[in-house]
Formats: C-alpha cells, sequence, structure tokens
C-alpha cells in the first residue's frame, strides 16, 4: 500500500520542496522590480499553489510574464529543407495552465495571442510553450482550452473515487493509472477481478449521486509524514525526505478518500454525472487494467 499512491502525486511532492523558499508573490508595483533584478524564480507562484490548483473553474487570470526564452531546436543528424517553426519557453507570476504531472496532461490554451502548446513542471516552476514571443515585464491575459481541462478534471477525480473504493471495499491497491486523450486506465492490485466491475460501477455512480463535495487543502508535511491529518490514508503517508511542505491534499467528503495530488478535481462528485468501466485488461501478477469514462467524455 506504500507505493499505492506514488503515480499519481509525484509533482506534488516534487513542488513542495520548493515551497520552503518560497516568498509571496510581488505585487504588480513591485513586480517590475523583480524582474529587472532577474529575481523571477522567487516572484512567481510556485507549482503546488498555483491558481489551477486553487481554483479548476477558473479559466483566465492576468499575470506578469517574468521571462521569456526562445528554445533552441536539438540537433538533427538530417538535412531538413523546411526550417523548425520557432517555440518559447515563458514563465509568468501565477497561472490557470495546469502543469503535467501527477499522470495527468499539461492543458492548453494563450497567453495574449500566443498560442500555449505545452506547460511543464520545471524544478517547481510551470513553464509555458508558447508559438510566439511575449514581452518580459507585461501583464497579459492567461486563458485555458476549457473542454479540455473539463475532461481531465472530471476523469482525474474518477479516478480518486474508484481507487478509494476499491481499497475500501476490497483492499485492492492502485498501482498506477494513465489520462488519455479518450479515456482513462487504472490498474488494480489483488483481489479486484473483472467479476467485480458491476459493484464497482454501481458503488461509484451512488457516491456521485450523494452530491459529495471536493476540496482541496494544505497542510505541512510533517503532519502528512506523521499521518496527523483527519482521515488521510496510511498508504498516503510517505513523502520522500526531501518534502518540507506544504503538501497539497484532495479531500472528497463523507470518508470517501483523502490523498496528497497536485492535479485538477471537480467541486463537487455530482459533476461527474456518471462513471462507466468500458473494458478490463489481465495485467501480469493477477493484476486488472481498468478503462473508465466519466462526465463529458462519450
Amino acid at each position: 500500500h506504500a507505493q499505492m499512491r506514488v503515480n499519481w502525486l509525484i509533482c506534488a511532492t516534487q513542488a513542495a520542496a520548493f515551497v520552503r523558499t518560497q516568498r509571496r508573490p510581488a505585487t504588480h508595483s513591485t513586480m517590475a522590480a523583480a524582474v529587472a533584478s532577474n529575481d523571477w524564480k522567487m516572484s512567481c507562484v510556485r507549482c503546488g499553489e498555483l491558481m489551477c490548483q486553487k481554483d479548476t473553474y477558473a479559466k483566465s487570470c492576468k499575470a506578469t510574464v517574468l521571462r521569456c526564452e526562445k528554445v533552441q531546436p536539438p540537433p538533427s543528424k538530417k538535412k531538413s529543407k523546411s526550417k523548425p517553426k520557432d517555440a518559447y519557453d515563458v514563465v509568468l507570476s501565477d497561472t490557470v495552465l495546469f502543469p503535467e504531472g501527477g499522470g495527468q496532461p499539461f492543458d492548453l490554451g494563450v497567453i495574449g495571442d500566443a498560442a500555449v502548446t505545452q506547460v511543464t513542471n520545471d524544478d517547481g516552476v510551470a513553464v509555458h510553450r508558447v508559438s510566439k514571443p511575449v514581452a518580459v515585464g507585461d501583464e497579459v491575459d492567461v486563458a485555458l482550452d476549457w473542454e479540455r481541462r473539463w475532461a481531465h478534471a472530471t476523469q482525474h477525480t474518477a479516478q480518486h473515487v474508484a481507487s478509494a473504493v476499491c481499497e475500501d471495499w476490497l483492499g485492492a491497491p492502485t498501482l498506477s493509472w494513465h489520462l488519455g486523450e479518450t479515456d482513462a486506465t487504472v490498474e488494480l492490485g489483488s483481489p479486484f477481478t473483472p467479476a467485480h466491475v458491476p459493484e464497482l460501477e454501481d458503488r461509484v455512480n451512488a457516491l456521485i449521486r450523494d452530491d459529495i463535495q471536493v476540496e482541496t487543502e494544505w497542510h505541512s508535511a510533517s503532519d502528512v509524514k506523521d499521518c496527523k491529518v483527519p482521515g488521510l490514508r496510511a498508504s498516503s503517508c510517505s513523502l520522500p525526505a526531501s518534502v518540507t511542505g506544504p503538501v497539497r491534499l484532495v479531500r472528497i467528503s463523507n470518508d470517501v478518500d483523502v490523498n496528497p495530488c497536485c492535479g485538477t478535481h471537480v467541486r463537487n462528485l455530482a459533476h461527474l454525472q456518471a462513471f462507466k468501466v468500458i473494458r478490463t485488461e489481465a495485467k501480469r501478477g493477477g493484476n486488472t487494467l481498468v478503462y473508465f469514462v466519466a462526465g463529458p467524455r462519450p
């Protein structure tokens, strides 16, 4: 069970290691000075406490451009007639665009009129890959692709619920999970088998109908490591020694689940609408890979 949640949470625990050096984000009046002094790393909100991680439903925000660097294309052994398209890596004071991590893909969107094609967590800093340069020091509008965000949030929360149900009901651990473009998978250990699928669907859909709240909260690393957070599973209390906190937790009320997680989630299980297992696949060691959908996905 100690390994159970690790595959979901790697970006949350990595980011927390860097929060110990974080200062409060500079206000707009002092941001220009921070940029001018190349103090941008201390001026941006770190991964784990980004606007997208505080409010999944925020579709846009204003932010200051702290850094913009042209991406150097990798050397190619083959000669190509076409010139590679220019790309730029941008750091903002804060963002509504989720950086890939914890098994969840990155968001897409725009910074001003520059298309964002990728967002990564680089040492605790959200780095946006864009199609054109943006001016350092400018205040810009950041907006996300809501359809993609909503698909990711619904599948991610559904996975938390399904994994919690299987652990509480059967003692079946979650070994890994994956969020794809059309479906999602969760690998469940013994004693879960395909024969359990109908009851798994019934149990998850009953929780969806119960209109249960989902909240995010932050706790000290010591409280998490010592399992002092109410409702936190013992399988989720193990953190790397380098993590000093704060650690972001996702709490599904009614004692359904509490776990460290960096991803985006719905506010209420009712927003999942329904949970459906598409198919299962036998894996080595008696494990079962479960393909599922929830929310808006057909």
